[in-house]
């Protein structure tokens, strides 16, 4: 497995700043008495993993009926790349009271898990090993993960960028009446995903068009090619 690991830790308020029209006065009091938050980003992009015990029929059920594909009549499936984009952010809260009265709450330690999870390559076994096509079936497969791969390392950077913006503009929440902590750490998370989802929707469309370049006619036709005699 391949890791990417990046932390940084916000020192000061200059670090973090924020426009004073948008703090109120409870909110700058917290901010003057909290410490800002570390951050950290954890990105992985999994282990492949190669499962050959599936027979043509099975890739072609699992195509159509886990992933949407559709099959042209008398086609069948012969390999199949898949993985899953994932987002995990953990917490640790600070509250503290001040002296007239105001509740502080924010983040004291935040972290982002993403990345690509669980990378599969199938090849039927109806394939015989090291044949023409099973050959064909596997560069095809390892294709669609080396794209899937290039573009999210491709948009990391806009992901980090995103997450960091995220946790300096929405760090703090103060209140007179006492809080509930963990609803104000999921609404803290709600924001955070937010931030990336853009990011996210940008890959995922990137992915598509090159994965539908990849399983164009013209391309299967071309490979197909690879193993006439």
């Amino acid at each position: 497995m391949k890791k990417l690991f990046y932390t940084l830790i916000f020192l000061n308020l200059i670090a973090l700043p924020l426009k004073a029209s948008a703090l109120s006065r409870a909110d700058a009091r917290c901010l003057a008495d909290l410490e800002p938050p570390e951050v950290s980003i954890e990105t992985s992009l999994g282990k492949l993993r190669y499962d050959f015990s599936k027979s043509n029929k099975s890739l072609t059920r699992m195509h159509v009926r886990n992933y949407g594909g559709t099959v042209s009549k008398g086609s069948e499936v012969r390999g199949l790349a898949s993985y899953t984009l994932f987002k995990q952010v953990s917490f640790r809260i600070q509250k503290k009271t001040l002296s007239d009265g105001t509740i502080c709450v924010a983040p004291e330690y935040v972290q982002l898990k993403i990345g690509i999870q669980d990378p599969t390559i199938y090849i039927s076994r109806d394939l015989e090993k090291d044949s023409c096509d099973y050959i064909v079936a596997m560069r095809h497969e390892q294709t669609h993960l080396q794209t899937i791969t290039e573009i999210f390392q491709y948009y990391l950077p806009a992901l980090k960028e995103s997450f960091f913006d995220s946790v300096r503009q929405n760090r703090m929440v103060s209140s007179t009446q006492n809080v509930d902590t963990t609803q104000i750490q999921e609404e803290f998370k709600k924001i955070y995903f937010a931030s990336l989802q853009p990011v996210l929707d940008k890959i995922r469309a990137d992915v598509l068009e090159e994965q539908e370049k990849l399983d164009s006619p013209e391309n299967y036709k071309y490979e197909q090619s690879l193993c006439m005699p």
